[in-house]
């Protein structure tokens, strides 16, 4: 190998090594080692990727590793694949260098684990992923628990006011983070403004647990067709005005959870409210003032006793 070969194989390395953490691999029961194989240029088309959990293609990334490719490097590192049930190969870990080698039509390195479902390919997923640090919609879409699954419900079901809308990768109407922040606050009337995605995502999987999923799944139903009104098309759902107005649901809902929906009145005037007046920054020191102000939009009723929920305005 030339002395710029082996310059660009150190480089690809770096590249691929910083798409993957350098900790064993420990995901608990479900998952066996299976052995390390060569994958074959013409077989690199077989394998599936699993957009539930997986990210899209990084350009960037994946350009790199080609350009130390083509001048002679070398990918040492081998990506990971789960076997599934059926002997379908999906990518687990090294997307990227997946790509950068179906490109070229070359072929690679594979690590192959046998799983037995889903569940135990996001939970390898996030073990290889924890250290990189991949943005949070990532870890969320591939998260393992109540919490994960109920946005995801929110993400893929006909039942869902916003199916399809959901976005993982930071940007779109509805943000996974936001919506995140925001069910932490309609279930257990928790501020997670500013929180790292798994603390938000364990706290949600005791709210789920605790309150029930059924009971959660119509929660968070009413809860963003309360935003989808309030932001109206095309806009965007904002982060603290989106807990705040959870914060309110609680306070409305958490007697009992007779949950329906939200104040009309309160729709018709918060969908005209410039929230930036109230909220200049996205400081989580802003939040009382946003939910004074959706309270005063939709305040809560006097109860006749302790046990019964007042009738909507």
């Amino acid at each position: 190998m030339t002395e710029d070969g082996r310059k660009d194989t150190k480089r690809a390395q770096r590249v691929a090594a910083a798409t993957r953490t350098k900790q064993p691999l420990t995901v608990g029961s479900g998952v066996k080692f299976l052995g390390l194989r060569t994958i074959k240029a013409a077989e690199l088309k077989g394998l599936g990727i699993d957009e539930s959990y997986q990210r899209a293609e990084i350009k960037d990334h994946v350009n790199q590793i080609i350009s130390a490719l083509e001048r002679g490097g070398q990918v040492i590192d081998p990506i990971t694949l789960a076997q599934r049930k059926d002997g379908s190969l999906w990518i687990v870990d090294g997307q990227q260098r997946y790509w950068a080698h179906w490109h070229l039509s070359r072929e690679l390195q594979a690590i192959i684990y046998e799983v037995d479902g889903i569940d135990s390919e996001r939970r390898m997923f996030s073990v290889l992923n924890a250290h990189r640090r991949p943005h949070a919609g990532v870890r969320i879409r591939a998260w393992v628990g109540p919490g994960g699954d109920l946005i995801r419900w929110l993400h893929e079901s006909p039942e869902s006011p916003i199916r399809g809308e959901v976005s993982f990768t930071g940007s779109g109407r509805y943000s996974a983070v936001t919506i995140l922040r925001g069910l932490n606050a309609v279930l257990g009337g928790y501020i997670s403004a500013g929180g790292n995605a798994e603390d938000m995502l364990r706290t949600l999987d005791v709210l789920v647990r605790d309150v029930s999923p059924a009971i959660s799944r119509k929660a968070a139903q009413f809860y963003v067709l309360g935003l989808k009104q309030i932001f109206g098309q095309p806009g965007t759902a904002l982060a603290l005005p989106s807990v705040s107005i959870g914060l309110v649901c609680h306070e409305h809902w958490k007697d009992g959870w007779k949950i329906d929906n939200v104040s009309k009145r309160a729709v018709a005037t918060l969908s005209r409210v410039r929230w930036e007046r109230y909220a200049p920054t996205s400081g989580s020191q802003w939040i009382d003032t946003l939910k004074a102000l959706v309270l005063k939009q939709w305040p809560l009723q006097r109860r006749r006793n302790e046990t019964s929920r007042p009738e909507e305005e």
